[in-house]
């Protein structure tokens, strides 16, 4: 188990260059129980794919505990045939900059038009330069929550 400390950003407008240099995934997102403050999600990026579960404590709105497990890939698209609660589609191209790598994720399907980044962060009081491109924070707002845009509750 690891806690995830992250904050969520909307973005002002693309960089081209700067995606040119970035890692580039292609990410589909199964969402398959959401109960209790726990959600149990699969997720999948070419043949790879994780099982993570995600606890929510509820008491900071910047970390969730996070237990999370490589998969065969062929599984993780399995899972995603019972994952009942939704899905996402999206790429993420992973930015490093100054010190922290941001995770700039461009939403497909439903999300449509969607773009936000998120940079983890190893305590919730720690300094992150934020590049320009980045616009309005918006961690703790649960409509950018993963697992509520694959709800379609954007």
């Amino acid at each position: 188990m690891a806690l995830e400390i992250e904050r969520k950003f909307l973005v002002n407008r693309i960089n081209i260059e700067t995606l040119r240099s970035a890692t580039k995934l292609v990410i589909q997102q199964g969402y398959i129980f959401d109960w209790f403050n726990t959600v149990i999600r699969t997720r999948r990026s070419n043949d790879i794919g994780f099982l993570t579960i995600k606890r929510n404590t509820g008491l900071d709105t910047l970390g969730v505990n996070e237990y999370e497990w490589s998969i065969p890939g062929w599984l993780a698209s399995a899972l995603m045939y019972v994952s009942f609660l939704g899905k996402i589609e999206k790429t993420r191209y992973n930015i490093n900059y100054k010190g922290h790598t941001f995770e700039l994720d461009i939403f497909e399907g439903k999300n449509d038009g969607l773009v936000v980044v998120e940079v983890e962060l190893t305590d919730p009081d720690e300094y992150v330069a934020l590049p320009d491109w980045v616009g309005e924070e918006v961690t703790g707002q649960k409509q950018y929550y993963n697992k509520n845009l694959a709800k379609g509750k954007k």
